[in-house]
């Protein structure tokens, strides 16, 4: 035997030795600092593939090279190699770069090392994919532990199998498959990457952190000198983040609330603030996060704080608080006991959650109303204050749901009404609207009377009326009727939205404060608006009797153009409310 075979025989028998004890991570001579795991998933980037780093250092010289094959499902399907330089040392290092594409297929590599003719194979690691991650936080909802029967190994996640064994431990992590797992994956997400697999063809992997009856408070009880501390709940999900070690996280879910609401709970914005500054700092990848607003739980005890429709508000309007934050709501979905889900609930907030995130995940074009609708002021419309016409964001159609009948508490019928559910100045005791209707994005809500209310909420936070009450449990159950978008979307839960009063007519902005040029004026057919500088907010056209004629969203816009050739001639009053919520307005006419 000569030396380089002499050599190789060496190298083998220590690398064999330590192999079981070491996971492959070290192999005696040879020191992976990265290098896959069995059933891993990388994330993939915009193009849709995946680079699976391995490398580390060899700690024998004469070595050439250290190569690895790349095989698809079974068959060769490529080569790349990292030439050895020692420089004189006797240890040198080594990095590979081997690409897989996100798709339904399963990658497995082999390491090589070699000299001259002698080749080694060192590792081998198998069922390797790219895709998608997800991370989901929160309690019982997002825990969503309704089990299902559905897998499929392209559909992952990195946790334990739950088999009792006392030698492994909560914190313990393996790549699985998401249909059976601890922590569970959940029936909704389950779904939603069932409809990413079958829908786009792209493998996923969702990590749950999400834990029953946990109040926020609890979430915020991070180690700051060891954040990933697995003891803590929130080092526990941390850490398995930090163990896949994804490039990107395309979603960071929270889906929380509800027990705050049953505990009459305060300070949850203040919370969650810290919350996030947590999240921000602790998971770069993130590239979104996304708000689950709390379904309505309407509650039947004698405390009369109305903490849900706060904590819910507060949950629609972290879009606008927070940077990469985006915002949902579930409710409408069928299947809703009050507090929970069935299985078929769970599986449709799956698959609304899909229908929104596929624009922006997957390139759909498909984009008209996948969000919900969600309001962006109220206004009366008259200065006999009898009328108000809440504003939804733009592109929404808005549907008006007709009343329903059911059985009430005292077991008579007892007829639901979806105006019934807007409230004034928080008054949920008394029916002050007398109809609704909706006309595209905006709903228009006819009082009984007069009203000098200043503020507007949707959704209650206690019993209605001989509302039933399952169970004796001091929780109602409320199945509608609810303010949905042509796509069966349920609108946005909101409390204590101020009522703008009616523009005043005729009011024409002072010339130092006039940062707009309206022309021609009178005209005809066009009317152009140029801003001094990017206007943002809403652009508003009443007619002479204080009746809104037109609406627009402006998104940094410094000309905004609008054929008025088919109006009615007169005098009309073009108003803006920028972001900042000031107002101007200014007379034009039409001729």
């Amino acid at each position: 035997m000569n030396f380089t075979r002499t050599k190789v025989v060496v190298f083998f028998i220590l690398l064999v030795t330590y192999a079981d004890h070491t996971f492959a991570q070290r192999a005696y001579s040879v020191i992976f600092d990265r290098l896959p795991r069995d059933f891993q998933l990388y994330a993939r980037d915009d193009s849709s593939y995946a680079e699976v780093p391995i490398s580390g250092m060899i700690e024998i010289p004469g070595w050439d090279y250290i190569s690895v094959v790349t095989y698809r499902n079974k068959e060769r399907f490529a080569y790349t190699k990292d030439s050895l330089r020692y420089n004189g040392k006797t240890t040198t290092t080594f990095e590979l770069l081997p690409v897989i594409k996100a798709e339904m297929a399963d990658y497995d590599f082999e390491v090589y090392a070699r000299n001259g003719k002698d080749s080694m194979q060192l590792i081998k690691r198998t069922d390797i994919v790219a895709g998608d991650f997800f991370v989901v936080s929160g309690q019982s909802n997002g825990a969503a532990t309704v089990f299902g029967d559905w897998s499929n190994k392209y559909c992952r996640t990195i946790a334990r199998v739950p088999d009792g064994s006392p030698a492994i431990t909560p914190a313990d992590t393996l790549w699985i498959q998401s249909g059976w797992s601890w922590t569970y994956v959940g029936a909704w997400e389950i779904q939603l990457q069932r409809m990413i697999l079958e829908e786009e063809g792209i493998p996923t992997c969702i990590i749950n952190g999400c834990l029953p009856g946990k109040k926020i408070s609890e979430f915020l009880q991070r180690d700051n000198a060891n954040p990933a501390n697995q003891n803590t709940l929130y080092g526990s999900l941390l850490y398995r983040v930090n163990v896949a070690k994804p490039s990107r996280i395309r979603a960071f879910v929270w889906m929380h609330g509800e027990q705050e609401v049953f505990e009459y709970i305060p300070n949850y914005a203040t919370q969650y603030d810290q919350l996030y500054k947590y999240w921000d700092k602790d998971y770069p990848a993130v590239e979104k996060f996304l708000v689950m607003q709390s379904n309505v739980i309407v509650l039947n005890h004698e405390n009369t704080t109305p903490v849900g429709g706060q904590i819910r508000d507060f949950l629609r309007r972290t879009k606008y608080i927070y940077p990469k934050t985006d915002h949902f709501t579930p409710i409408g979905v069928p299947g809703y006991d009050g507090v929970h889900y069935s299985k078929a609930g769970y599986e449709e907030i799956g698959r609304r959650l899909f229908a929104f995130l596929r624009p922006s995940l997957y390139y759909s074009t498909d984009t008209s109303n996948v969000s919900c609708p969600d309001i962006i002021n109220a206004r009366f419309t008259k200065e006999s204050r009898n009328e108000i016409i809440l504003t939804f964001d733009e592109g929404q159609e808005l549907k008006w749901a007709a009343d329903t009948v059911i059985t009430g508490q005292n077991g008579q019928p007892l007829t639901l009404s979806l105006k019934d559910f807007f409230y004034l100045d928080r008054d949920e005791t008394q029916q002050q609207i007398l109809s609704g209707r909706v006309e595209g994005n905006e709903v228009i809500l006819t009082l009984k009377e007069s009203s000098n209310a200043t503020k507007i909420s949707y959704l209650p936070n206690f019993f209605p009326k001989n509302l039933p009450e399952p169970g004796g449990l001091k929780i109602g159950f409320l199945s509608g009727p609810f303010l949905r978008n042509k796509r069966g979307l349920g609108a946005f839960s909101f409390y204590d939205v101020a009522i703008d009063s009616p523009p005043v007519l005729g009011v024409e902005p002072n010339k130092k404060e006039l940062f707009w040029q309206v022309y021609p004026n009178p005209a005809s057919n066009l009317l152009t608006v140029n801003f001094e500088q990017p206007a943002t907010g809403q652009l508003n056209i009443y007619n002479i009797k204080g009746q809104r004629y037109y609406a627009s969203r402006l998104k940094a816009e410094k000309n905004f153009a609008l054929n008025i050739a088919m109006w009615p001639a007169g005098t009309y009053i073009l108003e803006l409310q920028n972001s900042a919520g000031e107002v101007i307005t200014q007379k034009i006419v039409k001729q």
